[in-house]
């Protein structure tokens, strides 16, 4: 009988595997580790809607609320800020608990937050987030929001 349980290139089993999946550029699914795991865990919690998993409702920013809104520039920066922090915060508290997790993995701080404008689109700005991981690496993160 076929195992039709997915599988990667290796013919690892993917199922309960800890790690997340991510497909490479011949299209074979690999695992995400290290910190193109943190890295695409920020991006997904920072774009997901506060609230919006039943499993954890804190999952989540209201950053990806601000699409559409009439906000001042300063205030939305200011919101934007906060819902990074927490969101680091949250991660890291997340990655404490988690035994498997590696150096490379678990955040050590928040390096900067930058919020501009799109010079091409004022409408738009750009979210740049410099993240320290505990082995003293750097991961920077950047989202565009259009809130206006």
């Amino acid at each position: 009988m076929k195992d039709w349980r997915l599988r990667n290139a290796n013919n690892q089993s993917m199922f309960g595997h800890p790690l997340d999946i991510e497909y490479d550029q011949n299209g074979e699914i690999t695992f995400v580790e290290k910190m193109l795991m943190l890295d695409q865990s920020l991006k997904k919690i920072a774009m997901t809607r506060f609230g919006s998993s039943t499993l954890n409702p804190q999952y989540g920013t209201a950053i990806a609320s601000l699409t559409g809104t009439k906000l001042d520039p300063v205030m939305t920066g200011s919101l934007i800020v906060g819902e990074i922090e927490r969101v680091v915060t949250y991660m890291k508290t997340m990655m404490m608990k988690q035994a498997q997790s590696t150096p490379q993995e678990r955040i050590a701080s928040i390096d900067d937050i930058l919020v501009d404008s799109v010079s091409s689109d004022p409408r738009k700005l750009l979210v740049t987030t410099l993240i320290r991981t505990e082995d003293e690496n750097s991961i920077q993160m950047q989202t565009t929001v259009q809130p206006f």
